[in-house]
């Protein structure tokens, strides 16, 4: 197994895109966005602020998951695209 370290995301920073897709763990009820990686939510982070437009790829069965760290809140995205029906209270959120 491989695992992410703070050192091999660097890199990552010196980056700037036009859009950002990415996933994580979980979202919670309140639109909360978990994952239990630090390393990959500090790449999340970066991509994020360093993109015009960031979009979650969020399949139903992360809804109503909360992992360990807190990565944002869905209100900081562009959107958040899903195969599922939007959760109660998310669907402002939700292409």
């Amino acid at each position: 197994i491989y695992t992410l370290s703070l050192h091999d995301a660097l890199p990552i920073c010196r980056y700037n895109a036009d859009f950002f897709f990415f996933s994580c763990r979980g979202l919670s009820d309140n639109g909360e966005l978990t994952d239990i990686s630090e390393a990959e939510d500090y790449i999340r982070l970066h991509m994020m602020e360093r993109s015009k437009k960031a979009y979650l790829l969020c399949n139903s069965s992360k809804f109503s998951t909360r992992c360990f760290h807190h990565l944002c809140h869905a209100s900081e995205l562009s959107g958040i695209i899903s195969e599922g029906e939007a959760p109660e209270g998310l669907g402002e959120y939700f292409l």
